[in-house]
This record gives C-alpha cells, sequence and structure tokens, in this order.
C-alpha cells in the first residue's frame, strides 16, 4: 500500500517536471528561432533655403521726394489808369515770351498827354507868379526902407504872398510828374523775363484802375518744391547753422524712358507743415536747361527726386527678405541651422534695410521664408545669385 502511494507521487512529480522541461525546451525553440528586426535610419529631408553673406560697405543716403517745377516769381499784371486799349503785342498769348522792358500792350494815351500839357502850363504859370510875387516884395522892401521906420511886418514883405507861390510851383512839379508817370504808364510792359501764363484782355477792350491783364511768370529762374518728413532730415547734410545743403537727382517719365537732370538744394522754408509734419526744400533747377535732354524743364512740369544725403561708414545693405520682423534677421550659423538675431536698423529703402550693428562681415543671411521658422531648424543652403550675375552666366552659355 505505501509501495503504491510512493509511486502514485512519483509519477505526479515525473509529469510535472517533464511538462515543465517541456515547456521551457518549446520556450528556448522559439526564442532562437523567432525573426530580428533589423533597424533602419529614417532620413528626415532638410529644407533648402537660398543665402547670401553679409557685406560691409559705405552707404550714401538717397532720400527720394517729389514734386512740380514752378518759377521763382509769377505775377497777376493790371492796369494803373483808365482807358482804351489801343494795341497789343503780337507776343502778348499765352505761351507768349517778353524780354524784360518789352511793350506787352499800349492804352490810348490822349488823355494823358493832354493831363501832361496841362499840368506843365500850371506849372509856368505858378512859377510866373512866384517870380512876380518876388519882385513885389524886393519892391516892397526898398519902399519901406526909403519911407518907413522900424521893422516892416511880414504881411508888408508879402512873405505869405511868396510862401503861397512857391507851395504852388511845388505842386504844380509834382503834378507835372504824375502826369508824365501816368503818361509813361499807358505802355505796360514786361517787369521781367516772362512767359505768358493766360490772358485777360483785347484790344479794343476799356480799362479801369485794377483790371486784370493777365498772368505772368519768370521764365528763368525754375525751382522745385520738395516735401521732406522731418525723420528724414537727419540723412542730409547740413550747415553748422542748421541750413540743409546737397546734389538732387531729378528725373521724369517720358513714355519708357526715365530722364534725368541734376540740380542742387538752393533753400529750405522757414516753416512746417504743422499737418503732414514736414518741411519743403526749395530746389533750383535753372541750370539743369542747359543740360541736353528730350524734355524742357517748364512749370507745372511733376518730377520725381533723390536728394543726395549723408555718407555712413561701415553699413550692411540687408535685403527685406532676411527678416524675421522689423529688428530680427534670420541667419544660417556655421552648423547649419536658423538662428535669430536682433539688429539696429539704420534706414529702410524699398526691398532693403541698412544695418548698422548686431551682424559680422561674411554671415549668411536667410532669404527664404519657411512654412515654419523655427530656431535652431537644420537647413541646407544655396547660394542665390545676383540678378545681373545670373544673366551674365546665360549669356556665356
Amino acid at each position: 500500500m505505501k509501495i503504491r502511494k510512493f509511486l502514485k507521487r512519483f509519477l505526479q512529480i515525473f509529469l510535472i517536471l517533464g511538462f515543465i522541461s517541456a515547456a521551457g525546451f518549446f520556450i528556448w525553440l522559439l526564442n532562437i528561432t523567432k525573426p530580428v528586426a533589423v533597424e533602419k535610419k529614417i532620413e528626415t529631408q532638410k529644407p533648402l533655403v537660398e543665402i547670401t553673406p553679409v557685406k560691409f560697405e559705405d552707404i550714401t543716403i538717397q532720400v527720394p521726394s517729389k514734386g512740380l517745377i514752378q518759377a521763382k516769381k509769377r505775377t497777376q499784371l493790371s492796369s494803373e489808369l483808365s482807358g482804351k486799349v489801343k494795341s497789343i503785342s503780337d507776343q502778348f498769348i499765352v505761351g507768349g515770351t517778353f524780354k524784360e522792358g518789352e511793350t506787352i500792350l499800349e492804352i490810348e494815351p490822349s488823355d494823358y498827354t493832354a493831363a501832361l500839357a496841362q499840368a506843365e502850363a500850371n506849372l509856368v504859370e505858378a512859377e510866373v507868379t512866384l517870380t512876380t510875387e518876388l519882385a513885389r516884395a524886393e519892391q516892397a522892401n526898398r519902399d519901406w526902407k526909403r519911407l518907413g521906420s522900424g521893422k516892416p511886418s511880414a504881411l508888408t514883405l508879402r512873405e505869405p504872398q511868396i510862401r503861397n507861390a512857391r507851395s504852388r510851383v511845388t505842386a504844380s512839379k509834382a503834378a507835372v510828374e504824375k502826369a508824365r508817370n501816368d503818361l509813361a504808364k499807358t505802355v505796360i510792359r514786361a517787369p521781367f523775363n516772362a512767359t505768358v501764363a493766360s490772358k485777360s484782355t483785347e484790344i479794343g477792350n476799356y480799362l479801369a484802375p485794377g483790371s486784370p491783364l493777365g498772368e505772368f511768370f519768370q521764365t528763368s529762374p525754375l525751382e522745385i518744391r520738395l516735401p521732406l518728413a522731418l525723420d528724414e532730415v537727419r540723412f542730409l547734410n547740413s550747415s553748422s547753422d542748421g541750413e540743409i545743403f546737397g546734389d538732387v537727382i531729378i528725373a521724369t517719365a517720358l513714355g519708357n524712358q526715365i530722364v534725368e537732370w541734376k540740380a542742387r538744394i538752393d533753400r529750405t522754408e522757414g516753416q512746417i507743415d504743422q499737418q503732414s509734419r514736414s518741411i519743403h526744400l526749395i530746389s533750383d533747377i535753372t541750370s539743369s536747361q542747359n543740360q541736353e535732354t528730350p524734355v524742357k524743364l517748364q512749370p507745372g512740369l511733376f518730377l520725381t527726386a533723390s536728394i543726395i544725403g549723408k555718407t555712413f561708414p561701415d553699413i550692411a545693405k540687408v535685403p527685406a527678405a532676411a527678416f524675421l520682423d522689423l529688428t530680427r534677421v534670420i541667419l544660417v550659423n556655421s552648423k547649419n541651422k536658423l538662428e535669430f538675431r536682433e539688429v539696429t536698423v539704420l534706414r529702410r529703402e524699398g526691398d532693403y534695410v541698412y544695418v548698422s550693428e548686431g551682424v559680422n562681415e561674411g554671415e549668411k543671411l536667410c532669404l527664404t521664408e519657411l512654412s515654419t521658422m523655427i530656431e535652431g531648424t537644420e537647413v541646407e543652403t544655396r547660394l542665390r545669385v545676383p540678378a545681373n550675375q545670373a544673366k551674365v552666366e546665360v549669356n556665356r552659355r
């Protein structure tokens, strides 16, 4: 009985151990026959960006402006006299020109000739009266010395009459002078070298004092009024007393051609426009008329202008595309990773920004805008070829 129990227990233990051994063998067999995974590196594509190197150079600022040509002098001629227009110069037409002192028109002078003759007659009469009174006074003085005693009165010596006669002579001379001036004013002459801008009278018209005859503007010199924001003044050359000076390049479009002239700043207007917060520079363009160009400079012609300002040393001309925002640029560092850098902006001009501090010579500016601009992003680079250099390469091929 005991032997049977022992055998039964032994068989159970043997079966358990056999099962465990079989399970262990099976697990070992699965382990050595399982497939082995091969590690494979996933290559990520780096974004391609265009770059350009930082270059420092001396930059001469050109401040843009625009305006209309205007004559330095412009006047509305009027008649000082009344009368009928007797004759008019053939040049008295819109666009006609006169030299200083040339006759523009004449007013019928007969009334003023008669007035002069009458004034001269009155002067002769007054002079005769004065001569007569002087003679009477001399005779009265002799008579008093011969018949009278003591000091004679002023009335006895006819002094009031002499003063009255002298005053009449003076007034008559003034009347003659006025009559002569009036007669001269019947011939209206050009006050300066002028061009007719408008005409307001014609031969046969009757003029009253103050009647407009026409508008005239000075043929030369001409000038252009250029508005300038106050913030731009710091870029221009100025003297110790604050007077702005410098050259100006003015231009206008003639079809597909841009025609340019050279001029200079003549002066500044003595006040600031309160609404626009700007000043106005006046450029004398008289010398520009001597330059051979297909366009004649005339008042009313619209011109653009570039005012040549100060030269700033060691300035980087950075494309606007390289800016992340108003004050930070995007660089590609030595590890080909994006880097954002704060810079000092001197001036913005078109597609470029002038930078004075914050970048170094030769550093690479990123010109490509990525969908996500994250600092530290690794990129591949390609040097941007300037447009003019690219054209040369194409021509060589």
